[in-house]
């Protein structure tokens, strides 16, 4: 049924029309459906591995979250120390620097722990996908 109307379709001319002829209630307007072939590929996985998979990406999200924290505070700390050294008491100065340092400490730290928790799902994905494709064939 579904090939007898895509031959109609096709079939059938589109025609010219003027936008004042068009009407919500009255249309001649054709509507013509082109195929394009696709190949869907179906992977089972199983609970554990979908939520090993899920928890590796919290993980991932949560660290990427925490280095753009300390990035953003890393570089409004290191303006303050950049613009308002002279008038900065030593001890507001000692206490800049030093939070200073530690955003950039924390930042490298949840920096190496993103790219390694990104590497983790980037190998869970593969795995899981070569264990499929192992499995189907």
């Amino acid at each position: 049924m579904a090939r007898e109307i895509l031959t109609k379709a096709r079939a059938l001319s589109v025609q010219e029309i003027s936008p004042s002829a068009v009407s919500a209630g009255n249309s001649n307007a054709c509507v013509t459906v082109v195929e394009r072939p696709r190949t869907i590929i179906m992977h089972r996985i199983q609970e554990s591995e979908l939520r090993d998979l899920g928890s590796a990406q919290i993980a991932l999200n949560t660290n990427l979250a925490f280095f753009s924290l300390m990035v953003g505070l890393f570089s409004a700390f290191a303006t303050v120390l950049l613009t308002s050294h002279q008038v900065l008491s030593n001890r507001t100065l000692m206490a800049f620097c030093g939070l200073t340092l530690v955003s950039l400490v924390f930042g490298a730290f949840f920096g190496v722990n993103a790219i390694r928790d990104r590497g983790k799902v980037r190998d869970n994905i593969e795995r899981l996908i070569n264990d499929s494709k192992g499995s189907g064939e």
